[in-house]
């Protein structure tokens, strides 16, 4: 037999002389003993809001056996003091993508009625989450999703007992990038239109499209014995990046055509538009995204040079190899030379990338 879920209610009894507010919180004996709280609290009637909290708080001890906040904080507050931290030590795009999620989270405990953190229990998240599932994507709702479990975490011990979104982030397969095939990258390199320097620029440098974005004329040194672009990336993390051979020319003449000392004096979509319509004139698959064209760049370093996978690294701004390594993806056919190379080295038959046919064995009396 189901039991019928016990919200603790406040009631005005009299006590010593005088009105209070009482919880009784015996249905909860168990939990409470554990806990060290008393079994029945009272509350002076000025001390409404307070009972209120306490009640709450009561509903996320039956969850977890914790209390969600030791002293209650107001979200938004919390969520200020994180977005602070957020805009000191990451990018600007970071901060404005964590400050839309926790603004998404805000007006759904809006609706609520909910403002303390201590109204925040694993329930209400899971609520949430199925909330975000019905209205965006799955991928949308896992960026949402971390971006509050990272800001709960953060609140996690100075201002939380616990982290109510522990647990309830979804595993959402990415889709995985990958570089671009001989046939995509030709009709990239032989296309006619106005922006091809763009799409050149980022094949031979393997920038971001942000860091395009950013770049400056003062960042474009031509005139030194080594021309490279000096990137401002991810994180703000400042780095070289080498310009060689056609590279130059693509540069220059980007540079020729820059107005007011900007190299792309358009919004941050702009870029993304232009490649989007110059896809579909090329009559490419929609896989085919500007960030393939780094991953391709970087491909190309891993199978065609012999470049140490840290110097890929420095190249790619990327804060850890693991990063880098994703961006490699192995060319199959040099895979296939290079065991037979090892075949012919120990003196065996070179080996078949292929499957091998079965072949059925055939005895006697069969």
């Amino acid at each position: 037999m189901k039991t019928r879920p016990f919200i603790p209610t406040p009631k005005v009894k009299s006590y010593q002389g005088r009105s209070v507010l009482e919880v009784d919180c015996r249905r909860w004996e168990t939990i409470m003993r554990r806990i060290g709280q008393p079994l029945r609290r009272r509350y002076e009637l000025a001390d409404r809001n307070e009972a209120d909290r306490y009640c709450s708080d009561l509903i996320v001890q039956n969850a977890t056996g914790l209390r969600s906040a030791p002293e209650a904080a107001e979200v938004r507050q919390l969520f200020d003091h994180f977005l602070d931290g957020v805009k000191a030590e990451r990018s600007i795009h970071t901060a404005h993508s964590y400050g839309t999620a926790l603004r998404r989270f805000t007006s759904f405990l809006d609706e609520l009625g909910i403002s303390s953190t201590a109204d925040v229990s694993p329930g209400l998240v899971q609520r949430y989450r199925a909330h975000l599932f019905r209205d965006v994507s799955p991928g949308s709702a896992n960026v949402y999703m971390v971006a509050l479990h990272r800001a709960f975490s953060w609140a996690e011990g100075e201002y939380l007992s616990f982290n109510p979104v522990k647990g309830l982030v979804p595993k959402v397969q990415k889709n995985r990038r990958r570089s671009l095939t001989d046939d995509e990258r030709a009709a990239v390199l032989e296309c006619s239109s106005a922006k091809k320097d763009w799409w050149l620029l980022m094949l031979m440098t393997g920038l971001r499209g942000v860091e395009v974005r950013r770049l400056s004329v003062e960042d474009v040194v031509l005139q030194s014995p080594a021309p490279h672009l000096v990137v401002d990336g991810k994180g703000h993390r400042e780095r070289i990046v080498p310009l060689v051979g056609e590279a130059i020319s693509v540069a220059q003449r980007l540079v020729d055509g820059a107005e007011g000392g900007v190299l792309f004096p358009f919004c941050g979509s702009t870029l993304r538009k232009w490649w989007v319509a110059e896809r579909k004139r090329l009559k490419l698959s929609r896989e085919v995204t500007l960030h393939c064209f780094r991953h391709d760049f970087a491909t190309f370093l891993c199978n065609e040079t012999q470049m140490p996978n840290t110097e890929v690294r420095d190249v790619m701004g990327h804060s850890s190899l693991r990063i880098t390594e994703r961006y490699m993806h192995p060319d199959r056919r040099q895979l296939k030379a290079g065991m037979e190379l090892r075949s012919a080295q120990i003196g065996i038959n070179a080996v078949s990338m292929e499957a091998p046919e079965r072949k059925l064995r055939v005895t006697e009396g069969t």
